[in-house]
């Protein structure tokens, strides 16, 4: 425990005048007493004697959800990820000009004669050695957009159904094509006639399509994706007309599945982890200094109107396995749970800091470890007061999460109960002490 002292300089002079004063002081309770003197002492809590109930819970948002996309195979010997999607709603019918004329006609039995999946990806932030053999393959089994995974292509409260082979089940090679990100951001993938009309008349249920790299040791960003297809019309079949379907269906595959033990508090990933905690904050802390009258320590009261400062300390740790690690930096989140009895889809307040706080991917990297705190000085007197400025009452749970969720595909990690660099809470806190009047 540190202590600054602060003392009452230029009280001296008032202690003479008010020595000879009668009347009271309507201000004080104790017209005798005035500060003289304060004591501002931090206040270093370790995890264990101001937090209960620890819990981490997982499921928030989809894969489908994220900003980052990314095509890898056994990137650090581990991660491989595809992105698994399908396209509907293609248009019931074109609009053709017929010869001679200057009005289009809509044209609802237009055919398909060839088309192309458009792949953007960013050059900038590449991972293992090009070029990069990309491969597009269909998906035979039906698939939930929202619940899909490595291992299930359904997972659903009351349908529960694995791929027939993890990764996508059974996929048929569609197209392929190299990459290589010195010549441009753009890869083509042509598509046959046949494959775009099934996919047309096809209600969407069952249609799917993978993308991979076979490229070993490697991770893409894939920026966007599109579908182009090419059809004619027996109004006009000298004219090609371009068109595209208005929706798709998307979400991320990927193996492993990160797990944590004891020890661990992650926050992220995708679907989302969230580490809680149910505040339990002691009635006194201990100080020393003058205040404690010659004693070497004395217990002080933790009293709202004694709360200087006070954040939330932690450490990161690197996340296991190493290719779970987050890959770009990522902004973190802490709120208040309303109805602890509801985790872990209890509502949750707002965040304790607005712009949140952003950390980086090498906290997290092999051999990366890096503390910093959240400042949570003003939920913190709440606490204590036991409501906020408005008279509100105040959840002492707190989750902490990532903004947006999810953020990213890995996962940050911090050291978490009963292990070194465990949260602590540091307090500065201000006690001050007066003098009876003559």
């Amino acid at each position: 425990m540190k202590r600054l002292r602060i003392t009452g300089a230029g009280l001296l002079a008032s202690l003479i005048l008010l020595a000879g004063c009668t009347e009271e002081v309507p201000t004080s309770p104790d017209p005798g007493l005035i500060p003289v003197e304060a004591e501002t002492f931090e206040v270093l809590l370790p995890f264990e004697t101001f937090a209960t109930a620890f819990r981490v819970d997982r499921g928030f948002g989809v894969a489908g959800d994220l900003a980052t996309v990314f095509v890898a195979s056994e990137w650090l010997e581990e991660l491989t990820v595809r992105p698994l999607f399908r396209f509907l709603d293609f248009p019931a019918s074109v609009g053709v000009i017929p010869p001679g004329a200057t009005v289009a006609e809509p044209d609802s039995s237009y055919v398909p004669v060839g088309g192309r999946l458009v792949l953007l990806f960013d050059t900038l932030r590449v991972d293992g050695s090009a070029p990069f053999d990309l491969q597009l393959s269909t998906v035979s089994e039906s698939w939930d957009p929202p619940t899909a995974t490595w291992t299930h292509a359904v997972d659903t409260l009351g349908d529960r159904r694995a791929w027939s082979t993890p990764g996508g089940g059974p996929l048929t090679p569609l197209a392929s094509a190299p990459w290589t990100p010195s010549e441009g951001d753009s890869v083509i993938l042509q598509l046959d006639s046949l494959t775009l009309r099934e996919w047309r008349d096809a209600d969407g249920s069952g249609q799917g399509l993978v993308l991979s790299t076979a490229t070993d040791g490697s991770r893409l960003r894939l920026r966007s994706l599109s579908l182009q297809m090419d059809v004619r019309s027996e109004v006009n079949p000298d004219t090609v007309i371009r068109v595209q379907p208005s929706s798709r269906e998307f979400t991320t595959i990927y193996t492993p599945t990160p797990e944590f033990g004891e020890g661990v508090l992650p926050v992220g990933g995708a679907p989302s982890h969230r580490s809680s905690f149910r505040l339990e904050l002691p009635t006194t802390v201990e100080a020393t200094g003058p205040i404690c009258r010659g004693a070497a320590t004395c217990p002080v009261r933790l009293t709202a109107d004694r709360v200087v400062f006070a954040a939330l300390q932690l450490t990161s740790i690197p996340t296991e396995p190493a290719a779970l690690a987050p890959a770009d930096t990522i902004t973190l989140d802490l709120r208040p749970v309303l109805a602890e009895d509801l985790l872990p889809r209890s509502p949750l307040g707002p965040p304790l800091r607005t712009q949140g706080v952003r950390v980086a991917p090498s906290w997290f990297a092999p051999g990366g470890s890096a503390s910093f705190e959240i400042a949570v000085t003003r939920y913190l007197r709440d606490v204590l007061r036991g409501e906020d400025s408005r008279g509100n009452p105040v959840s002492g749970v707190l989750s902490f999460l990532t903004l947006p969720e999810p953020a990213a595909l890995g996962v940050a990690t911090f050291a978490g109960p009963g292990v070194e660099g465990r949260p602590r809470l540091r307090i500065i806190l201000t006690v001050s002490e007066g003098v009876s009047l003559p």
